[in-house]
């Protein structure tokens, strides 16, 4: 069966209901201009002819499991259509292919990616081994409806699609510990990314029963290591009232009426806030720190910051006892997460560096001002204007000319020069530098399959989107447009445009290109 009459044959199941008429072809307009232009000499744009092999003859609307297939790598590959009042809106249909170019999956899902997130230490991470696709399913007795599936990266294992997901939980838990998505309306689950099947599962009914508004108020409290969740309720006389969900045994407990906030568990301990104070709660509603203090943090690696009601932090351990204070000064204190975790206590002119536990981090000398990048690096402004990259036992020197320090990642600083316009790219561990070209914007990005850094600049000025190694080379430029994207997935070059999908090694050779028909063609 050839491709366009299969595509054909999804999208009108996917727009059921749906239609957009052909428009009447319009009268040829007569021309009144006194110059006449001879087209004849330009070349015409063509898309790229197609480049592909097929694992099936046939076409495939399902992730088949196979042990051989390599990593997936989602492409764009057709564009779904809908008209409606009077407006006419396109989609993108994505598929799944293999590094070698070939289509193991056509173009039948509204969304197919690799989740991203941030761990708990607060590292960026992007599970490359797993996907999650969507597409529109036919419901028993129900209207169809997006639904989603947990998916090996190398497709030997696929879930059912019986999920959805809220992007609001993947920024906000370690996703190496499970992958949260809704199941059906009310129940919330954590999927393990090594091989599918659920790990924990909570359901808002019962809480809904009791005057809960909205089940996300159980669901965005549930974390996957923790036992317990907090939950909120409305009362029958219309007060708010919170209790505490034991997700091993299925049962819960009520708080009395003075529990003004709970936070989510951490370490076993969420904050409890009332008219008196804040302290810290057990699973079980008991006090384990009592609410004497003005303000109290989650507790990270055995610790939690507190500040009284004389306005002093301190640092207490999870039975109370006072671990450390704050310096006087101190008028905020934040955790910075990560492979080097870190405490600031910051004021008005000066900070204190603390590590893990809790010992004072000596900055270089010479600092005159300083502030965190990621992953435990301190950039610390030197009276010369230069900076100071430095973490603990590694320290690095740049110049003023070089710039100041935006971020790390792999050993390599990214640096912007005082003009606001030029970029320097520097090596920590030789200290070699190259020169970026001017953009409105750089950053690092990641292979997510190879775990390959390289570099994406955007310029507003030359409108365009360049990908550079680390060595500062050039990998490949596409337009602003916000259609057009190049990115590196299995060390080949990812390249989406409007009207075709190409996989390209960085020597430019086509692996893969699929062309993308509309939904009128």
């Amino acid at each position: 069966m050839k491709r366009e009459q299969c595509l054909a044959g999804v999208l009108a199941l996917l727009l059921t209901g749906c239609s957009a008429s052909e428009p009447a072809p319009s009268p040829a307009a007569e021309s009144h201009s006194p110059v006449c232009t001879d087209w004849s000499a330009l070349t015409p744009y063509e898309t790229p002819k197609e480049h592909y092999t097929r694992r099936y003859a046939e076409f495939t609307d399902t992730v088949i499991p196979a042990d051989d297939y390599g990593p997936l790598i989602p492409f764009h590959g057709a564009t779904l259509g809908r008209s409606q009042n009077g407006w006419t809106d396109s989609f993108p249909l994505w598929g799944l292919v293999t590094l070698e170019g070939e289509v193991v999956v056509d173009p039948v899902f509204s969304s197919a990616f690799a989740p991203i997130g941030y761990q708990s230490n607060g590292q960026a991470a992007g599970l490359s081994d797993v996907l999650i696709l969507t597409k529109t399913v036919e419901v028993p007795g129900g209207e169809p409806r997006a639904l989603s599936a947990l998916c090996a990266r190398d497709g030997h294992w696929c879930t059912e699609f019986l999920y959805s997901y809220d992007w609001e939980f993947f920024f906000d838990l370690d996703l190496s510990k499970g992958i949260p998505l809704w199941k059906g309306d009310t129940q919330m689950v954590f999927l393990d990314p090594a091989d599918g099947h659920e790990l924990r599962a909570a359901d808002a009914r019962p809480y809904l029963e009791m005057g809960m508004e909205y089940p996300w108020q159980l669901l965005s409290n549930l974390r996957v290591e923790e036992r317990y969740a907090p939950f909120e309720i409305t009362a029958e006389d219309g007060t708010p009232r919170f209790g505490i969900a034991d997700l091993d045994a299925g049962t819960h407990i009520l708080l009395d009426s003075d529990i003004l906030y709970l936070s989510p568990f951490s370490q076993g301990l969420c904050q409890a806030q009332t008219v008196s104070g804040s302290g810290y709660l057990d699973g079980n509603g008991q006090w384990v720190i009592d609410p004497i203090y003005g303000q109290a943090g989650d507790f990270f690696s055995g610790a939690a910051s507190v500040r009284n009601w004389e306005g002093h932090f301190l640092f207490l351990s999870p039975d109370g006892s006072v671990l450390l204070q704050a310096p006087e000064w101190c008028t905020e204190v934040d955790l910075f997460p990560g492979s080097f975790p870190l405490w600031r206590c910051q004021g008005d002119s000066q900070s204190l560096y603390l590590d893990a536990d809790l010992t004072p981090i000596e900055l270089p000398k010479d600092t005159q001002r300083s502030q965190v990048l990621n992953d435990g690096w301190i950039a610390c402004m030197r009276s010369d204007g230069g900076w100071t990259l430095f973490r603990q036992g590694e320290t690095c020197l740049f110049s003023s000319e070089l710039g100041q320090p935006q971020t790390v990642q792999d050993g390599y600083a990214l640096l912007q020069v005082p003009d606001g316009g030029a970029w320097s790219l520097v090596c920590l561990k030789t200290g070699d530098s190259v020169s970026l070209p001017h953009s409105t914007f750089a950053d690092f990005q990641r292979d997510a399959i190879t775990g390959q850094s390289y570099i994406q600049t955007g310029s507003e000025e030359l409108q365009q989107w360049t990908l550079f190694r680390l060595d500062g080379e050039t990998i490949s430029t596409c337009p602003y447009g916000a259609s057009d994207r190049d990115s590196l997935e299995g060390g080949l070059i990812l390249r989406e445009r409007e009207d075709f999908s190409t996989l390209l090694t960085q020597e430019s050779e086509t692996v893969f290109c699929w062309s993308i028909p509309t939904p009128w063609d």
